[in-house]
């Protein structure tokens, strides 16, 4: 399982029971428990949010910076194999 995914889970079960919590308890508690409890769930579920996006950004980022390179090390080797070929071949030619 990704981080992220397990991370987006917590938040939007946090946030079924910071509802629950505010329907059942919300006649009798203060108008701070209640904001508290208004605002920290939409909070976890942006943090959740934000930090999943990010991830996904960041992976694929990566992901093209990586192939990038490797078809730049793949293209500078079979230059230098063909160079080698053909010197070689320049080589025997001579001496033939």
């Amino acid at each position: 399982m990704n981080g992220t995914f397990v991370i987006a889970v917590v938040a939007v079960l946090a946030l079924a029971l910071g509802a629950y919590l505010e329907i059942r308890l919300f006649r009798n508690v203060s108008m701070r428990v209640k904001l508290v409890l208004t605002f920290v769930p939409v909070l976890l579920l942006s943090v959740a949010l934000l930090g999943y996006l990010t991830d996904r950004g960041l992976a694929h980022a990566l992901t093209q910076s990586a192939n990038q390179s490797l078809l730049t090390a793949a293209s500078e080797s079979a230059n230098r194999l063909d160079n080698f070929f053909i010197t070689s071949l320049d080589a025997m030619r001579t001496e033939a």
